[in-house]
């Protein structure tokens, strides 16, 4: 959890608000006036009461601060619970706009020093919802479409959007919108456009999935011998409908497994793109699959990330309890998580929206039809799974180098990481089913 450099890692965090001693939940009933807003403080503390800490409150609108305040901690004994409503909330939220996704942080701190730490030191935070968001509606409008033709492309334009197809790969090879570059293929072979993918650079607790299991059940094979790990792409003619391509693609890997990706591009008046993807999957699979999600590159200029969705550090689909949902402002290098062994790492979970954009603000905004997990690196999965040192192995020097490109995966499913490098899988509500998924991607400009 804190690395040899003594630095504060993403499963810190996580821990630290498991173990937390205040803990506050939702508390609203049908008896209470509809009006306010009702909350439950847990005080897990052996013998220290609640009100020995100052209280801070700040409401979310779509992850973003709108007000917030100081309040009384209620005087909550210790191993006891109490309800409670916060002073103002009620008119703060009246202010808010009709649908927004609303959220209430807490955070606890000392009100004097202490031998362990200093006054002002936060021991206890936690993230309450308060409200959904109403289901936004489409307006995406698939306006028919223009082409030009050659032997190896099809180029569309859209408004401000230019995009360009490759018949051998089956996806983008050039897309600019608003005169920036999105992405390009950078040398005739490495694609840059959206593929589906699945496979991660194994964590430390992966040991059952790359292994098939520990040494007296490793039953039906580990993940390499289904051969994901070496996927191939066959695209079939391309298929021109009035308002959109439609591109049907073979992913077969080095063995039997295997899948049939279908993506329909559609394209708006105003330059906006969808994709919707149909993937299913067929052959022999493994007992799991790591992620599901479309890999694609980004031109490098466009470094500067802003997302919506849990964070501001690193978190995964069974590690996001301690990572409240915010507006959050990095660039893809700090989205790295730099673990001693080389491995996956950099998620975000349950993003609504991600933009990427150079520093004029200049960009693309990617928009799913669920809620995504999002990882941008300079790194691809293969960088780092195969530069972490395998056991019995010659030890040898396989320094990472990141790619001037940005590597992103928008994924719909993730397999939990569970604790299996000493202790069990992840659980059954972790590990998603291998069975046919759609989703769809807007790409617009930013």
């Amino acid at each position: 959890m804190v690395d040899p450099l003594r630095r504060v890692s993403a499963k810190l965090v996580e821990v630290g608000h498991v173990y937390r001693n205040l803990v506050v939940t939702r508390s609203q009933t049908g008896t209470d006036n509809s009006f306010a807003v009702v909350f439950e403080l847990w005080n897990r503390n052996l013998f220290t009461s609640a009100d020995e800490f100052s209280a801070k409150w700040t409401l979310k609108e779509n992850g973003v601060k709108v007000n917030g305040g100081e309040f009384e901690c209620p005087a909550v004994e210790p191993l006891r619970r109490c309800r409670f409503t916060v002073p103002g909330l009620s008119e703060a939220l009246a202010a808010t706009k009709p649908g927004a996704e609303l959220f209430v942080d807490f955070e606890f701190a000392t009100k004097v020093d202490h031998p362990w730490a200093k006054k002002g030191w936060v021991i206890a935070r936690d993230q309450v919802a308060v409200s959904k968001s109403v289901e936004k509606k489409d307006t995406f409008a698939a306006a028919n479409i223009s082409l030009e033709q050659t032997e190896r492309t099809v180029a569309v334009t859209a408004g401000s959007t230019k995009a360009v197809f490759c018949r051998k790969s089956g996806t983008l090879c050039e897309l600019t919108m608003n005169g920036k570059t999105v992405l390009k293929d950078p040398v005739p072979g490495v694609v840059a456009g959206p593929r589906f993918t699945c496979s991660r650079a194994f964590v430390d607790n992966d040991r059952w999935l790359f292994l098939g299991g520990w040494t007296e059940n490793r039953k039906g094979g580990n993940y390499y011998s289904r051969g994901l790990t070496q996927l191939q792409y066959h695209a079939r003619p391309f298929e021109v409908l009035a308002n959109g391509i439609k591109i049907v693609t073979e992913v077969t890997s080095g063995k039997s497994a295997a899948f049939t990706q279908t993506a329909l591009w559609q394209f708006a008046a105003d330059g906006r793109v969808r994709v919707s993807v149909e993937v299913e999957p067929h052959g022999t699979l493994p007992r799991a699959l790591p992620r599901m999600g479309l890999s694609l590159r980004l031109d490098p200029t466009l470094n500067n990330v802003t997302y919506y969705g849990r964070g501001p550090g690193e978190n995964y689909v069974d590690r996001f309890t301690g990572s409240f949902f915010g507006l959050w402002k990095t660039d893809v290098a700090s989205m790295y998580e730099p673990y001693v062994r080389p491995q996956d790492n950099g998620y975000r979970t349950e993003v609504r929206y991600a933009e990427f954009t150079d520093r004029a603000g200049k960009g693309v905004r990617f928009e799913c039809s669920e809620p995504m997990f999002l990882q941008a690196s300079h790194y691809t999965w293969e960088d780092l799974e195969f530069a972490r040192h395998r056991a019995n192995a010659k030890r040898h020097n396989a320094a990472l180098v990141p790619e001037r490109d940005i590597l992103v995966n928008l994924d719909v499913r993730q397999l939990g990481l569970g604790g299996n490098s000493c202790g069990p899988e992840p659980m059954k509500k972790y590990v998603f089913p291998v069975e046919k998924t759609a989703w769809s991607l807007t790409i617009s400009a930013k």
